[in-house]
């Protein structure tokens, strides 16, 4: 059950915008970065932790960010990052595997980085 809404909560009440992510303003910084030498990282939580506020301040605006819907938009191509660059991935543990695997390959074969947001390990 979705703690919040047993709670009698909509969402999570933390988040001050209805788009992902919030504001600089509002932004608690609890210190995790990015290890800059890695061609991947993945930022694991449960739901309402701030993993897409943490991809989404890691991103600040250098490259894409996706957020994979459920169902059969799980199947769409995940949009990569230009030669050397960056891009966010979010729910990752929606894709299915054989894609995902493809589309980290072609971003590792391009010398991109990748943040991974999921709630469970890839």
């Amino acid at each position: 059950m979705d703690p919040y809404l047993a709670a009698g909560l909509l969402r999570n009440p933390f988040v001050a915008e209805d788009r992902p992510g919030v504001a600089a303003a509002v932004l608690t910084d609890v210190g995790i970065r990015p290890d800059p030498t890695a061609a991947v990282v993945e930022l694991v939580g449960c739901k309402g932790a701030g993993k897409t506020t943490h991809l989404l301040a890691w991103l600040d605006g250098r490259g894409p960010y996706h957020h994979v819907d459920p169902g059969w938009h799980r199947w769409r191509r995940l949009p990569q990052p230009a030669a050397g660059g960056r891009a966010a991935w979010d729910e990752v543990d929606r894709v299915p595997r054989p894609l995902l695997a493809r589309a980290v390959d072609r971003a590792r074969r391009r010398d991109a980085t990748l943040w991974l947001g999921t709630h469970v390990p890839t």
